[in-house]
């Protein structure tokens, strides 16, 4: 069939108003719950630094993360550089930034936002006069949006300073099927979409001996609006599951019911007697060798 769907990917501005619809409906992780899965990979990292902590925060700068350092941390500097190249998204972080601080919070951080592509900033980092070294790399739901992630995350394996880790947040189990499934249809929505599964198998082709950890959440988002179909807010929440604008409206009605069909019977759990996505992430942590 024609492809009559565009990419949600390709509009900054409804995907930003979606992904923060979908965290609205549930998919986010409690500060208590995200700090005891940092604490005892970071610990040791963070005990043994008797400097400023340098972190990179690719694509999204994840609050809650920036929170769980902050206290793992205590009094330690740490220094945040931010890759993000929708200058909405940084003034939006900059905003939380400043509330954070006027809460008390985050007194030892501090930011230096780049407003590039990765293609862009990871160019820059390997023509600098001195190249610039982390010890924490976080990409935060990131590595779908990567045109070639196996070379992005050699270079960005490269930028570890020794014994630093580079952590990969990002879906697992029922989206990639639910991917896979719209690929069907609009294989130009999903080309570049994956989950955390076929990620550690990129990994450990292109990273020999590479040292993983894995750690999963099981997550919810509440989509009982999605099968109601003339719900804005419904849509929206349909457009972020498929990845494609306006999506009921524009997809031919039949393909939709499909999609919506799979979603129902393959993606959805029944938590307080609603239909959710479930929606569950993996952390994966590569460790540096020395």
């Amino acid at each position: 069939m024609a492809q009559t769907v565009k990419s949600l990917m390709d509009y900054p501005s409804e995907y930003l108003e979606r992904i923060n619809l979908v965290h609205q409906k549930g998919y986010h992780t409690t500060d208590d719950n995200r700090l005891l899965i940092y604490k005892d990979t970071f610990k040791e990292l963070m005990v043994r630094q008797d400097s400023t902590l340098c972190v990179l925060l690719v694509g999204s700068a994840e609050s809650n993360f920036i929170d769980a350092l902050s206290l793992l941390g205590k009094n330690q500097p740490i220094h945040f550089v931010i890759q993000q190249s929708s200058e909405k998204a940084i003034n939006e972080f900059k905003d939380l930034a400043e509330s954070k601080r006027d809460q008390g919070l985050w007194k030892t951080v501090t930011f230096d936002f780049q407003e590039l592509t990765l293609d862009a900033y990871l160019l820059e980092a390997k023509v600098a006069e001195k190249q610039i070294h982390f010890d924490i790399i976080h990409c935060y739901h990131s590595a779908y949006f990567f045109p070639e992630p196996g070379q992005v995350f050699v270079d960005l394996y490269n930028l570890l300073n020794e014994r630093g880790i580079l952590l990969n947040t990002m879906c697992a189990g029922p989206w990639e099927r639910l991917y896979i499934k719209v690929a069907e249809y609009f294989p130009s929505l999903v080309h570049e979409l994956y989950g955390s599964p076929h990620l550690q198998g990129i990994l450990r082709q292109r990273i020999p001996g590479v040292e993983m950890r894995v750690a999963t959440r099981e997550l919810s988002v509440d989509i009982e609006e999605c099968f109601q179909k003339n719900s804005k807010v419904g849509n929206m929440l349909l457009d972020f599951l498929v990845q494609g604008l306006n999506f009921r409206q524009n997809a031919q009605e039949d393909v939709a019911d499909k999609i919506i069909e799979f979603i129902e019977e393959k993606c959805c759990r029944i938590v307080n007697g609603k239909r959710c996505f479930i929606a569950d992430e993996e952390d994966v942590y590569i460790l540096k060798k020395k």
